[in-house]
């Protein structure tokens, strides 16, 4: 079970996100570092990252807390969602997500399409996952999606940052690591 912690918002107001909001909406989730238990594995371990994709689906990214025998190295994680979840506590967060499901592009390299995922990370930095039309003519296959700092992006729905807010959000919610995919195409 979730423990609800009634009356609880956070608002980012220093996340690396807010300048970019023209319209975020409040979200209720599992907060993110709380202890958990898959209920699916039985593994005990934390909630690193929040995902939500234009159709609403919604996934924890969940780190077990074990480390693999053979090289001293966590073990992998893995993407579960909340009705897999035993423990941890209600929160409600503001997600920049009328992003979702608009073009957006990214500043520095041109790769551009639909916003099609949002990641919300543990230090409260969002990444937009873009997927492009089309298919890479030699293969036949659909153009797979990247995921960008939302700081690199510009979109309809994105509000440019100014100079003194880029470098505060730079400080303040770093941009993390990389991390598994959940869907492949």
């Amino acid at each position: 079970m979730i423990k609800k912690q009634p009356d609880l918002f956070v608002f980012m107001h220093s996340s690396c996100w807010l300048p970019f909001c023209r319209d975020a909406k409040q979200k209720t989730m599992i907060k993110l570092g709380t202890m958990i238990t898959d209920k699916v594995t039985g593994i005990k371990g934390m909630l690193t990252m929040y995902q939500v994709d234009i159709s609403d689906n919604k996934h924890y990214l969940f780190q077990p807390a074990v480390l693999n025998p053979e090289d001293r190295q966590p073990a992998k994680s893995f993407w579960v969602t909340e009705k897999r979840v035993i423990g941890g506590e209600e929160t409600t967060v503001v997600l920049p997500l009328e992003i979702l499901d608009t073009q957006v592009e990214d500043k520095a390299t041109g790769f551009n399409g639909t916003a099609i995922a949002l990641y919300y990370h543990l230090n409260g930095c969002i990444h937009i996952e873009i997927k492009p039309k089309g298919i890479i003519e030699k293969t036949g296959e659909s153009i797979k999606p990247v995921e960008f700092d939302i700081r690199r992006l510009k979109g309809i729905a994105i509000k440019e940052m100014n100079s003194n807010e880029f470098e505060k959000s730079k400080v303040e919610t770093p941009s993390p690591e990389f991390h598994p995919q959940i869907f492949n195409s």
